[in-house]
């Protein structure tokens, strides 16, 4: 007699493969489906957060300027120059490891607001002046140094709920009409202010591709983006609302991609601030 189906068989009292199974009771199912959608709400969030992070191809372009298009007129005849030296880029941190001394350094700068604003304009910092910088509001991005042409093109990303911060800082009874905020670079002397810009928009977010000129970022120690509430039309470039380190001399350049570039012509959405009469303190520029 085969074992399993003796009666005396304890095997067969604790399990039988051919008895039916009793299906689950409600109470299963419901935490089996909360389960399910728990999975599927933190990959969809997970994704969702992957999009946002990523700017859109709009805010990112390689843009055609005056300025830009001249530069590469005179570069592409000149034999001694490689097309893929017309442009760089850089990273927002950079680490260099000592082998001897078996220790890393890092150079970094946050593309995000996230510290106590003590800028006063002239690299003092008066205790007088503290504020704190409004975090989350701002981030920059996708920064190309176009030497040849003296240009530097930058993204900032705006999030569009920090809106009330600006309404609360400057008592507005309702969110500004029209562009509230214009910029400038400074390179730790003189302020750069002329520049103009392509946009976009996702989600709760508002993009200006900046592009500024007369930059020379191989004389500076480090550039600022200077952000300023547009108000009525004229600011102090000493008293931004906001500011960010869009370069630093001791991070290296790398080479931007200019096959991304392309096409080679005037970019027709640029735009200019024109209403916009920007003052240094109270003397006029």
């Amino acid at each position: 007699m085969i074992p399993y189906e003796s009666e005396d068989n304890p095997l067969q009292n604790e399990y039988d493969p051919y008895e039916e199974k009793k299906p689950h009771g409600p109470v299963f199912k419901v935490f089996k489906w909360i389960g399910i959608l728990l999975m599927l709400a933190f990959f969809g969030l997970l994704f969702f957060r992957m999009c946002i992070k990523e700017d859109p191809a709009d805010a990112k372009v390689f843009l055609w300027t005056d300025n830009t298009l001249k530069a590469y007129e005179a570069w592409k005849v000149d034999d001694d120059r490689q097309w893929q030296d017309f442009a760089y880029t850089q990273e927002s941190s950079y680490r260099i490891y000592n082998e001897d001394t078996r220790t890393s350094t890092t150079y970094s700068y946050d593309t995000f607001s996230c510290r106590e604003n003590t800028y006063s304009g002239d690299g003092s910092a008066p205790e007088n002046r503290k504020q704190f910088i409004h975090y989350g509001q701002f981030h920059t991005s996708n920064p190309v140094y176009i030497p040849s042409a003296g240009e530097l093109q930058i993204t900032i990303r705006v999030n569009d709920e920090g809106m009330k911060e600006l309404m609360e800082t400057y008592s507005l009874e309702s969110e500004p009409a029209g562009e509230p905020f214009v910029y400038a670079i400074y390179d730790g002397t003189n302020y750069h202010t002329d520049y103009s810009f392509t946009t976009a928009e996702r989600f709760t977010y508002t993009y200006r591709r900046l592009t500024f000129s007369g930059i020379d970022y191989t004389t500076a120690d480090e550039l600022e983006l200077m952000i300023y509430y547009a108000g009525d039309g004229t600011v102090d470039l000493t008293d931004p609302y906001e500011y960010l380190t869009v370069y630093l001399s001791d991070i290296p350049v790398t080479k931007y991609d200019m096959d991304d570039a392309k096409p080679f012509e005037l970019t027709k959405n640029l735009q200019k601030p024109p209403y916009v009469v920007i003052k240094n303190g109270t003397e006029e520029e």
